[in-house]
């Protein structure tokens, strides 16, 4: 699990991109504007931008304590001062001086302090990425654009939740006894587009959460939708190949990725994931089923209007 969630860290690190200002000003996903960002993955990369941004701004805070509530960086400051390993000899000016007093439990029900803070940009940050996470079953885009958007929609959801986990449960086991706490409740888990109408969801369960925060790593496997990306894809970086140059390609994408043996690694073997991967790999293995499904397929790509 540990090498799951570092990996999902580092994506998150390796991918976050530099735009100009001109890139960040996206209207809300839940909009209209935002909707039709989303029909494509060359203008959905806009949204996932534009959260990027966002991660890095002041204002999450409502009414005070604004200057120690920046984003990403401010959180990951305070659990800093929050560690056994820091020592902050006085209180200066403040800056974490809370947060390294454990000076937080008063301050739950504030619109203004650091619980509040972090519960409500995490949170903004997962209602924006979920509405991109949403829109790409039917994103225009070759296989490896849609990919590029979904797979960092996806990771910054998952280090979302890892931040909630953090801040708002206890550790899964107690330090000193060795007792589980996996079964304590944790935080509430939205894997849709919400908007202020949406009702609030109970806690699940510390379990619970830290499984979807694995699962993010394995990307929602669909056999159609992976054998149409394969055939965009193709047709878009290939145009020279015949349909018999097409379909050899596509076998060996499939093949080197999804079937047995393949690149692909799933970190769930009883996720719902795992069953649709083996039902792409019982097409893989019928030849016939495979060639009717391409042929359907890279039929309906190329048909002229």
């Amino acid at each position: 699990m540990k090498k799951a969630i570092y990996l999902i860290i580092a994506l998150i690190g390796l991918s976050a991109p530099s735009c100009s200002d001109s890139m960040l000003d996206f209207s809300p996903t839940d909009s209209g504007s935002g909707k039709e960002l989303l029909k494509s993955a060359s203008t959905a990369i806009t949204s996932v931008n534009g959260v990027y941004r966002s991660m890095w701004t002041a204002g999450w805070s409502t009414t005070a304590n604004t200057h120690q509530c920046f984003g990403i960086a401010a959180y990951n400051l305070a659990l800093d001062c929050m560690a056994d390993d820091l020592i902050m000899q006085s209180q200066g000016n403040g800056w974490f001086w809370g947060d390294h007093c454990y000076n937080v439990k008063s301050n739950y029900t504030s619109s203004a302090f650091r619980s509040y803070d972090v519960w409500y940009a995490n949170y903004k940050w997962i209602a924006n990425v979920n509405y991109i996470i949403d829109a790409e079953p039917e994103m225009a885009g070759t296989e490896a654009d849609v990919a590029y958007v979904a797979g960092q929609a996806y990771a910054i959801r998952a280090l979302c939740y890892l931040n909630l986990a953090t801040w708002f449960s206890r550790a899964p086991y107690n330090s000193l006894t060795g007792a589980s706490r996996w079964n304590e409740p944790c935080v509430p888990v939205y894997t849709t587009g919400t908007s202020i109408d949406t009702g609030g969801q109970p806690r699940e369960s510390l379990r619970t959460v830290y499984g979807r925060i694995v699962a993010e790593a394995d990307r929602v496997i669909d056999p159609a939708t992976i054998i149409r990306r394969t055939v965009q894809y193709g047709l878009a970086n290939y145009p020279a190949l015949d349909r018999e140059g097409h379909y050899a390609r596509c076998l060996d994408h499939l093949q080197k990725k999804y079937a047995e043996g393949g690149y692909l690694r799933l970190w769930i073997a009883e996720s719902d994931n795992a069953l649709r991967l083996e039902e792409l790999r019982t097409i893989i293995r019928d030849p016939q089923q495979l060639r009717r499904l391409f042929d359907e397929t890279f039929d309906a790509e190329t048909a002229t209007e």
